[in-house]
């Protein structure tokens, strides 16, 4: 679990810190009581009331996320209504914080975006500042790191601009929290002792401290400071006991139990584990007992009791897929992969490892990414040994057969000698050779499925090769545009670029370990690199990129990721460029019999006029996007029916010279699993 398991804790600690002030260190049930009295009273429903409802929704996101939502919009309604434009700012965020709890980022941004805006337009500091802060958090949880980064050092600017210390600790310790979730924990540790050191020790409130010290004690961990770590960990449990904060009291134990575990301590690291587990029996805390599950799983594996640990591995699993956290997920993947190899079953590790590898993509692991090759290689050595095997069965029984026929000839020679022993050896001879002709027959099926299988390995291997050329030939080319445009000094249009190139970029690598992809997410790529090129080329052409599919058919069909990109970027680079002006490119999908086709039509010079400029510039390097193409549709055509083909058309005008070339690219229709 490792480095997985300790970036979970960290999303409970982003959590807990980026709602921390010196107001809500802990919020006692008299208080929530005293709340809802005045709720259900009859005080007037002005501006006050709007934030009574919306301390309430702040109050209930730890409770019911639900709840908090219902609260959040009746305070939004009234504010509207009062035209209270600061308790709508509030309500829009806090609305927005109810969804993040229950896990719906999407919707949870929206409404961050909102409360920006709205706040922005009114320069409402306040406001500004907890949504650039929540849209930090939503984006670092959905694992968008480079848009996580920019709105935290965005709040951090507003916080320091309204000289607002207790924001600025805030937004210093949830960067902490980001960059030890990069790996990077001497950052974290700077981050983390400046905000510390920014607001005295003695008005710091007890909850920012403790989120604060168990992050520190967290990042001491993977450094191996085990000594230091401890001092800082069980500083943040005594502060929850304090605030009699059990959800981070269950935390900090957690952390304290890996601790142990990793200074090799199992005894110590159980008895942490096993006072979380119990604890989360008590309240209503499903992520916690993941964690602490997938805790004492590891334990085990430690101490070489497999069959315990995978017990509560497989319940930490069945818990993480229930409430729907992906990294929890992630580290059941991972730990059940390490007890599947522990109990020497390859295929059920490969097998999870492969599911943590296709799961985990902002978050590359090169762990994951060692293991899965390496268990790659045991399997096929499994299968190769079991090839061998059957070859050895197969030379055994043809051994066999030779020494029978032997005994048959012997029999023949004997046959002056009775009647009654010659029928009898033949009887015998015909009925062994028939019984092995049948284990033969059947071991040969063996080794012709076995044959089979591999050939398909092979076929699907080179496959992902050949993908895996394609995406550095496009990336490369893409990258010599944003370096071109940043030797050229046009920042503004180089940022631009890169921030379209990141899209695509995502684009790519969510496809790159897919044979298949909906039609719809090959649109939308292929719609992002057109704009990127005609941005590389200065708007050097006009595009248009149709389908007469209905959008809501898009995504019942799949098609092979990347396959259309190099006949794109071959119109235009040798079509359309060598042309001077009205320049255009039209991108169409449709569909036509069982087909689904997607023609590519420029007016450019044409390809005899293209092929002599290519051969005037031989010294040019030599582009091999096309050449992976058809590779790749070679490849593609050995796995399926092999009626994925290309038709070219070179395009004439009205007095029968060269005016463009039509390409059309056809892919089986296959429905969309």
């Amino acid at each position: 679990m490792n480095h997985t398991n300790l970036r979970q804790r960290a999303i409970l600690l982003l959590v807990l810190i980026f709602w921390l002030n010196s107001f809500l260190c802990a919020q006692v049930p008299s208080a929530l009581d005293s709340l809802l009295k005045r709720y259900h009273s009859d005080i007037p429903r002005d501006t006050n009331f709007v934030t009574l409802l919306n301390t309430l929704s702040r109050t209930y996101r730890l409770k019911s996320a639900d709840t908090a939502i219902y609260f959040g919009k009746q305070a939004y309604e009234l504010a509207e209504k009062l035209s209270f434009e600061k308790g709508v700012a509030t309500a829009l965020n806090f609305i927005g914080v109810g969804y993040f709890y229950k896990g719906d980022y999407k919707t949870d941004l929206s409404f961050q975006q909102k409360a920006l805006d709205y706040a922005r337009e009114r320069h409402y500091e306040t406001q500004m500042a907890n949504a650039l802060n929540s849209l930090a958090l939503a984006y670092q949880y959905q694992g968008n790191n480079s848009l996580a980064l920019e709105f935290y050092l965005k709040s951090l600017q507003n916080e320091e601009r309204r000289h607002d210390v207790n924001g600025q600790v805030k937004v210093l310790a949830n960067l902490s929290i980001f960059w030890k979730r990069q790996g990077n924990y001497e950052r974290a540790i700077d981050y983390s002792e400046q905000a510390l050191h920014l607001k005295d020790s003695a008005q710091l409130p007890q909850a920012t401290r403790a989120g604060i010290v168990n992050t520190l004690g967290t990042c001491y961990i993977e450094l191996k400071k085990f000594e230091k770590a401890l001092v800082y960990l069980k500083q943040s449990l005594e502060l929850n006991q304090r605030m009699h904060q059990t959800l981070y009291v269950i935390n900090s134990m957690s952390n304290i139990g890996y601790c142990y575990l990793q200074m090799g301590k199992p005894d110590q690291a159980r008895h942490y584990f096993l006072e979380a587990l119990n604890m989360t029996e008590k309240v209503d805390a499903p992520l916690e007992r993941t964690l602490t599950l997938l805790d004492l799983a590891e334990v085990y594996v430690e101490e070489k009791k497999p069959q315990e640990a995978l017990v509560l591995a497989k319940q930490g699993f069945a818990l993480a897929k229930k409430i729907n956290q992906k990294e929890n997920i992630l580290t059941a993947y991972r730990e059940l992969a390490t007890i599947y190899q522990a109990l020497g079953n390859t295929s059920m590790a490969y097998s999870y490892l492969h599911q943590a590898m296709t799961l985990n993509d902002s978050l590359r692991s090169a762990d994951i990414t060692r293991k899965v090759v390496e268990l790659q290689k045991s399997y096929e050595l499994e299968k190769k040994e079991t090839e061998i095997s059957l070859l050895a069965k197969d030379a055994a029984l043809k051994t066999a057969e030779l020494n029978q026929e032997r005994s048959l000839r012997y029999g023949l020679l004997f046959l002056v000698g009775g009647l009654c022993v010659a029928v009898f050896t033949v009887y015998y001879a015909f009925s062994v050779k028939t019984s092995l002709n049948r284990k033969l027959q059947t071991q040969n099926d063996e080794i012709l499925e076995q044959k089979k299988l591999i050939e398909d390995i092979n076929i699907s291997l080179r496959n992902q090769a050949l993908r895996a050329q394609m995406n550095p030939h496009f990336i490369f080319n893409a990258l010599n545009s944003i370096q071109f445009l940043i030797f050229s000094q046009d920042n503004e249009k180089a940022l631009h670029y890169l921030s379209k190139f990141a899209r695509l970029l995502r684009k790519i690598l969510d496809h790159s370990r897919q044979e298949l992809i909906p039609l719809s997410a090959e649109i939308e790529t292929i719609e992002y690199y057109v704009q990127l090129e005609a941005l590389r080329f200065n708007e050097g052409f006009d595009f248009t990129i149709t389908t007469n599919f209905p959008e809501e058919e898009q995504n019942k069909w799949s098609v092979p990721p990347m396959i259309v990109q190099p006949f794109i970027e071959n119109a235009i680079i040798h079509g359309l460029m060598p042309k001077k002006e009205d320049r255009k490119l039209g991108v169409t999908y449709y569909r036509e019999e069982d087909f689904i086709v997607c023609e590519v039509t420029d007016n450019g010079i044409g390809r005899k006029a293209a092929e002599e400029i290519k051969n005037q510039k031989q010294h040019i390097h030599q582009s091999k996007g096309m050449q992976f193409t058809y590779d790749r549709l070679k490849v593609l055509n050995n796995q399926s029916s092999g009626r994925a083909h290309v038709e070219v058309v070179d395009l004439e005008n009205e007095e029968h010279f060269p005016a463009g070339t039509k390409v059309k690219i056809y892919f089986p229709t296959t429905p969309h699993v």
